[in-house]
């Protein structure tokens, strides 16, 4: 069975979150550098952050299509 690369995402930040022993919205923060905006100390952030490098976090890309194709048609009308 395939995995999609959401599911990969949310499976990885929900193990991080096991692992660490903090909330997956904690995690979440940390990882997409928003734990600045909230109170979260560093030696949290750190700890995170060491897991994820350990766990081969890859982050959900944004913006960018990894599968599939997309094209531009043009019609050119020729004048009679």
């Amino acid at each position: 069975m395939n995995i999609s690369a959401i599911e990969k995402q949310v499976v990885a930040t929900a193990l991080i979150a096991a692992k660490t022993r903090v909330a997956i919205s904690v995690v979440s923060q940390i990882l997409n550098d928003k734990n600045k905006q909230i109170r979260i100390s560093n030696e949290t952030a750190n700890q995170v952050i060491d897991v994820a490098k350990k766990l081969n976090y890859m982050p959900k890309t944004r913006g960018i299509p990894i599968l599939g194709c997309y094209s531009i048609g043009l019609n050119i009308a020729e004048e009679p």
